[in-house]
């Protein structure tokens, strides 16, 4: 619920990627209904060393980001850095203006 006004507000989004032990494309875009935007998210990336589940393994990933709000858009580049490790799944990147950090665990 938006909480300046009783209107219900609700999100959409369709995602993809294909991975293989090497390179990695993934796209996602999202419906905001809330300020009617559209937001795309595409990812290219690569790792520099195949290695086993055991192992560290890193990503070195390009990422485009583009949000259409009221007809205008707001684009970045953003290069980041995946680190997993079992279940266990670090990112972080940025540029000059916008700096990231993500942490997971799959059970």
């Amino acid at each position: 619920m938006n909480l300046d006004s009783e209107e219900s507000m609700y999100s959409v989004g369709l995602h993809s990627d294909w991975e293989s032990r090497r390179f990695m494309v993934m796209h996602m875009v999202e419906y905001f209904s809330y300020d009617e935007s559209i937001m795309h998210n595409m990812r290219f990336a690569f790792t520099p060393k195949i290695t086993g589940y055991k192992d560290v393994s890193v990503w070195l990933i390009g990422q485009y980001y583009n949000h259409e709000v009221d007809n205008k858009n707001y684009e970045k580049i953003l290069p980041v850095i995946r680190v997993l490790n079992k279940n266990y799944l670090i990112e972080f990147g940025g540029n000059s203006n916008d700096t990231f950090l993500t942490f997971m665990i799959h059970f």
